[in-house]
């Protein structure tokens, strides 16, 4: 007896083309800043602006995961085999977490595709920009921060203070949309790639 394939495929996330889940993370946002502009200690200040950080990269991280998964047709014991790629993956850095995943699901000459296109380029660029080379606090970037935060014992004397939690709502709003934008051009390439005639 031969293995065979189970037949049956899930679609591991359904995520409209045109939508990226910011509600909880802008209503989180938002609360926190109610607290911190009725906050007069510093130092609560400056831990509310953390927990704005983290929520702000917390969401990033799982609105790539849930893009990824979006765009996943595979049966059960794959989809466990992805889920356990995207586990491992603990950054949302473009090189290491969307182009790595892309890749891994899709293939290289999927991602060629999608990368070819030069507006999906001028996103690709605007991604690292906000999250990877633009100083959002003294010398440090998103991902800087990032890390600092999370990594409190070793890094926490690198960090005098953190940003208002609401200076984060911007960086959602931009991000998001960037993120429709891949997920929109990754659509409609799969579309091409379903409907192209079989050999």
């Amino acid at each position: 007896n031969g293995y065979h394939s189970p037949k049956i495929v899930f679609q591991a996330v359904n995520m409209p083309t045109n939508q990226i889940e910011t509600t909880q993370v802008l209503s989180t946002l938002n609360h926190l800043q109610s607290l911190y502009d009725s906050e007069q200690d510093s130092e609560k200040m400056k831990l509310l602006g953390k927990v704005g950080l983290i929520e702000l990269c917390g969401w990033l991280e799982m609105s790539i995961d849930k893009l990824i998964l979006s765009v996943a047709v595979l049966n059960e014991p794959n989809l466990k085999f992805l889920n356990g790629k995207i586990k491992k993956i603990t950054t949302f850095e473009y090189e290491k977490s969307i182009k790595e995943l892309l890749i891994f699901l899709k293939g290289l000459e999927f991602y060629e595709k999608f990368e070819s296109d030069e507006a999906i380029q001028s996103d690709i660029t605007l991604y690292k920009s906000k999250t990877e080379t633009e100083k959002i606090y003294e010398d440090k970037t998103l991902i800087t921060m990032r890390h600092a935060a999370a990594h409190t014992l070793t890094s926490l004397s690198q960090i005098t203070n953190y940003n208002a939690p609401s200076y984060y709502i911007t960086y959602v709003n931009n991000i998001s949309s960037i993120l429709i934008r891949f997920k929109t051009h990754i659509d409609s390439l799969l579309a091409g790639f379903t409907s192209a005639p079989q050999l």
